[in-house]
């Protein structure tokens, strides 16, 4: 399976500082996201809006309590690392025979 290539986003010339912040961050971290409105980033199921500090998650109408670019951070590390669990986990297991019996393997022959 090919790997998307890293694009950074670019901050804006009327951006305030929290947005640049954050965008640099991102890109820091290499952190997929975009840029959805003048206010909002998104990265993956999570919303950010950088002048309020805002996170939100797709699909409930509240906010997070979790406030602010270091929580964002710590939120998308760990979805990051719950997804390389997830596709470690469900990469194909190579199945080992080594361990039957050779009275096993006989009774398998026709």
């Amino acid at each position: 399976m090919a790997r998307s290539i890293f694009k950074p986003l670019e901050p804006l010339t009327n951006d305030t500082n929290e947005m640049c912040l954050a965008i640099n961050a991102l890109n820091r971290a290499r952190v997929k996201c975009e840029r959805k409105t003048k206010w909002q980033l998104k990265i993956g199921d999570l919303s950010y809006y950088p002048d309020k500090g805002t996170i939100c998650r797709d699909g409930p109408d509240e906010a997070l309590r979790e406030r602010g670019l270091e929580s964002l951070m710590r939120l998308v590390t760990e979805s990051q690392l719950h997804a390389q669990y997830i596709q470690k986990d469900s990469e194909p297991k190579v199945l080992d025979f080594s361990s039957l019996s050779t009275l096993s393997i006989v009774c398998l022959k026709p």
